[in-house]
């Protein structure tokens, strides 16, 4: 039988949890890639971050042993990953995350907005966002063993105006590990039709 998980709060994905603190900080830096972490082989937090199809860029401080050769989670909810992925976008941006085991996504002053949330451990399940723009921060939670699932699928919301997509998008990461990107950039299209 496992302990109940969410009341503990370091199994949730949210600004409160206690993980959240330098003292506990594993490794920061940047990512460059898209956000369709898939891992359900190796338990390490190196082979998370390199599971991205195509595979992304790690900065230096992402490729340290400590980071790459730390476990990822175990279960019963016995060791716990924690990433902080912030970022910043100028468009208006919707879609889903699809998360196996808790995430929250903010933006806004201080990161103080929640746009989607589903922070208690979970079965892998998307859950949807709109309105997303500005600076934004992702927290994901790794509790309860493999597998480990984090797809940020992005689609441009309607009132957002046309811009080119980037390739990438380069981010800043803390506490953990850093990752960014999205996953897979989509654009809504829509359909014009004229009366003759």
């Amino acid at each position: 039988m496992w302990p109940p998980c969410d009341a503990d709060p370091r199994e949730q994905a949210n600004q409160a949890n206690p993980l959240i603190a330098d003292a506990n900080k594993l490794g920061s830096g940047t990512y460059t890639g898209n956000i369709n972490f898939l891992e359900n082989t190796t338990n390490t937090i190196g082979a998370f971050l390199a599971s991205a199809t195509p595979a992304g860029t790690l900065s230096a401080g992402l490729l340290t042993p400590a980071v790459q050769n730390a476990v990822l989670s175990t279960a019963p909810f016995a060791v716990t990953t924690v990433l902080v992925i912030k970022g910043t976008t100028a468009d208006i941006l919707a879609g889903t995350i699809t998360h196996d085991d808790g995430m929250s996504l903010y933006n806004g002053p201080g990161f103080s907005n929640l746009v989607a949330g589903s922070a208690a451990p979970t079965v892998a399940i998307p859950t949807s966002f709109s309105g997303l723009t500005g600076d934004w921060e992702l927290i994901y939670v790794e509790a309860n063993g493999l597998p480990a699932d984090l797809i940020f699928d992005v689609t441009r919301d309607e009132a957002s105006p046309p811009t080119p997509l980037p390739a990438a998008v380069w981010l800043m990461g803390s506490v953990l590990a850093g990752a960014a990107g999205f996953g897979r950039w989509r654009r809504k299209r829509t359909t014009q039709a004229t009366a003759a």
